[in-house]
């Protein structure tokens, strides 16, 4: 992985997103004052032809394992990553989720060689998630499947060329992030509830 996918990554990656890099188990018991459905074991997939952003690319792999915790209130799902909870839409036992956030990634990058004067460079990542739970109360048995998808896109007025492969080398040392942009990366998941918390 080139350091500006790192950095990408510890800015807008997983630690902020629907799966919070959390490859072991959510820590947190949901949402204050919303009912407990459970906390579920999440297998992520990526199915053939998922991914045009590139082998790697924003720390891509093609399947993984990750633990959350779902609460809900009326017409809403909580999605709690045990870093942070994000708030969806749950209407009878289907759920949806979306969050995004913004880089500038000239301001993140402090590559010495890294030419002043530069045209700047901002990528958006949007998370979404949807699926439908089996049971919206939880409980032994209860599991949940459906898809989740990360899209990369350069900010208007941006120029992200030198990032993306083929694109023009403007300083030595300088490597490309992805084979495209815009891009997507998609999941298919299923989760499989093991406990109230």
């Amino acid at each position: 992985m080139t350091r500006r996918a790192a950095v990408l990554l510890a800015t807008i990656g997983l630690g902020v997103s629907l799966t919070a890099c959390n490859q072991g188990e959510s820590n947190s018991a949901g949402q204050e004052g919303s009912t407990q459905i459970g906390t579920y074991a999440v297998t992520a997939q990526a199915p053939a032809g998922s991914n045009t952003c590139g082998e790697g690319a924003f720390g891509q792999v093609d399947a993984w394992v990750f633990s959350i915790n779902l609460s809900s209130d009326t017409g809403v799902i909580y999605w709690n990553t045990g870093s942070q909870s994000i708030q969806g839409s749950l209407v009878d036992n289907a759920f949806n989720f979306s969050t995004s956030v913004t880089v500038d990634m000239r301001a993140t990058n402090t590559d010495p060689n890294m030419p002043a004067g530069l045209a700047p460079c901002s990528i958006t990542r949007t998370d979404n998630a949807g699926g439908i739970l089996s049971n919206v109360a939880g409980g032994a048995g209860s599991t949940f499947s459906g898809t989740l998808g990360y899209h990369y896109d350069v900010v208007a007025g941006s120029d992200c060329s030198d990032l993306v492969e083929g694109g023009e080398v403007k300083w030595t040392g300088e490597m490309p992030i992805a084979a495209m942009l815009p891009c997507q990366i998609s999941y298919t998941m299923t989760g499989t509830y093991t406990s109230t918390q």
